[in-house]
């Protein structure tokens, strides 16, 4: 199979899947569709790599640069992107259920739509980007970035939010009925509606259209 790199040349890579490429120069390289499962890629340059619908289920990306990426409708399921910079990247609709994300740079990414299920997010920065209509149900955000991030009509069911920083993230129409360590002043620093739903154990009293206080009452989910 064939790819350009950035100089314009077409290399052959006849075997990706579980290739290792690791610190390879792939930036600016056409992978769209590309079969990398299993592919080893610790330190790889991906930056404004074309990835869309590549299936890198199970890939080590660990510390890859693939800032600018396009990686739209990609799998990379089980795939381990720890410490990976992926600012400003593509991931419309891109799969990463129980995929390692923890420490990775997302900020300014486009996850709308994204299926990240049961993810491993801890310590991941996410400013800023949009996650509209994505699943994180099960996903681990222990400590995460999530500053001003979009979260509208997300699902929270079972996801880990200790000591996540929500400031300015968007919550509207998120579902969080079943989120573990979600705190009242999370959500306080957060921006909701009243179409956010929230666990039993936290009320949330309205005062005019945008004004709230947020506190708890019952037992916390952990």
């Amino acid at each position: 199979m064939g790819f350009m790199n950035n100089n314009g040349r077409s290399v052959i890579l006849p075997v990706l899947s579980g290739a290792n490429l690791s610190r390879g120069d792939l930036s600016y390289s056409d992978l769209r569709g590309a079969d990398l499962t299993g592919a080893t890629l610790i330190g790889a340059n991906l930056c404004g790599a074309r990835l869309e619908r590549a299936h890198l289920h199970g890939a080590t990306l660990i510390g890859a640069k693939i800032v600018g990426a396009r990686l739209d409708g990609a799998d990379l399921s089980k795939a381990n992107t720890s410490g990976a910079d992926l600012n400003r990247s593509n991931m419309h609709g891109i799969k990463l259920c129980e995929a390692n994300l923890s420490g990775a740079n997302l900020s300014h990414v486009n996850l709308s739509q994204a299926d990240l299920k049961g993810a491993i997010m801890a310590g991941a920065r996410f400013s800023g980007a949009n996650l509209a209509q994505s699943d994180l149900s099960c996903a681990d955000l222990t400590r995460a970035d999530l500053r001003g991030a979009d979260f509208t009509d997300s699902d929270f069911s079972g996801a880990g939010l200790h000591e996540a920083d929500m400031t300015g993230a968007s919550l509207l129409g998120a579902d969080l009925r079943l989120a573990k360590f979600l705190s009242p002043e999370q959500i306080q620093s957060a921006k909701i509606d009243k179409t956010t739903k929230f666990p039993d154990y936290i009320k949330v009293t309205w005062n005019g259209r945008y004004g709230f206080e947020c506190k708890e009452e019952g037992k916390r989910v952990y």
